[in-house]
């Protein structure tokens, strides 16, 4: 029978053979079981440890017992993705086929999905390729084989979600009765004031059409609120108001989004 590991930790539920886990805890030693055979060699190697970019730091763990048939892991110091792989002699040396290596991830640490079928579970380990075939909602019963592609799908998604939902343009407008001034902006060319409290906003770069949204606010001790209308690709208009709903020339802040 060719290789398999078998990963377990104290207080966990067993593991299965061939299986990948991502609910491990940090400070606790992992314990890795040879599966298969019978072999007549053993040889366990970590082909990456979690690495914390932060500080940076590396985890330190180490292979308890590198030719044995079972091995503890530890410590497991640094929380992220391990990759851990086994080769066996089967009869041609060591690693000598396919059936003769088996490679297999974990991930220890605090659970950073609070979506668990649309955000990332985890980092990526070095080399890995399909190893990470655990259980999610596509796969519930034979796990999923596609290993770090289909964790990719979940950064994607997040990434494709931010993109979305990033500010298109955004400005801070100083306005009084001599005019407009943008302060600070992004994407914004001209703030023109065409009467009291009224303010045509133009975009550097137009967006692809009117179905945006403009968050403006009131800014300054006068207090009140904005409205905003007239809409196009191009420019809008911005309607600044004291707080008993008179147009009035005092400054606002703008934040616009296209959405989806």
């Amino acid at each position: 029978m060719p290789a398999s590991i078998t990963l377990n930790q104290m207080g966990k539920p067993p593991g299965v053979a061939g299986r990948a886990r991502e609910d491990l805890d940090l400070g606790i030693d992992v314990t890795a079981t040879a599966g298969g055979g019978p072999f007549a060699a053993h040889l366990w190697s970590l082909i990456h440890r979690a690495i914390d970019i932060s500080v940076p730091i590396r985890a330190t763990t180490l292979i308890a017992a590198p030719v044995a048939p079972a091995t503890a892991l530890g410590p497991i110091d640094v929380a992220g993705t391990y990759l851990l792989q086994l080769s066996v002699d089967s009869g041609a040396g060591l690693g000598a086929g396919p059936g003769d290596i088996a490679r297999m991830t974990f991930y220890a640490g605090p659970a950073l999905n609070p979506i668990p079928d649309r955000f990332p579970r985890r980092t990526l380990a070095f080399q890995e390729t399909t190893e990470h075939n655990v259980l999610d909602l596509l796969d519930p019963m034979s796990g999923n084989a596609e290993g770090w592609s289909r964790e990719w799908y979940r950064w994607f998604f997040v990434i494709d979600r931010l993109w979305r939902g990033r500010s298109w343009a955004v400005g801070r407008v100083a306005l009084d009765a001599m005019g407009a001034t943008l302060t600070r902006g992004f994407n914004i060319a001209v703030v023109a004031r065409t009467a009291m409290g009224v303010v045509d906003v133009s975009f550097a770069q137009a967006l692809p059409d009117a179905n945006y949204s403009v968050t403006a606010t009131a800014r300054g001790p006068v207090g009140g609120s904005c409205t905003v209308d007239a809409e196009a690709p191009g420019v809008f208009t911005v309607f600044r108001a004291d707080p008993g709903g008179a147009l009035v020339d005092a400054d606002f802040n703008l934040d616009v989004k296209l959405g989806a």
